[in-house]
């Protein structure tokens, strides 16, 4: 994303993701704040809905849609 990179992380267990671990940038104050709010809650809605099919965030759109991004790719190369 514009501001750095958002890489999601899933530990998987046969075909249920048992764990989300993602980073974002938090070099700029701003993007510091933002997703140290979002990225646990986007991880947790992983969890929740066990695919992808999770909202974004008001407020934290860059970091929503990268999140979403990296998580596709995560979930491709699980075959889930």
């Amino acid at each position: 994303m514009r501001w750095g990179t958002v890489r999601v992380t899933l530990t998987v267990t046969g075909k249920k993701i048992v764990k989300v671990a993602a980073t974002a940038p938090t070099e700029r104050p701003r993007s510091a704040f933002i997703n140290r709010q979002a990225v646990p809650f986007l991880d947790r809605e992983v969890l929740k809905a066990q695919s992808a099919k999770i909202n974004g965030i008001s407020g934290a759109t860059l970091t929503s849609e990268a999140f979403h991004q990296s998580l596709q790719s995560a979930l491709h190369a699980a075959h889930l």
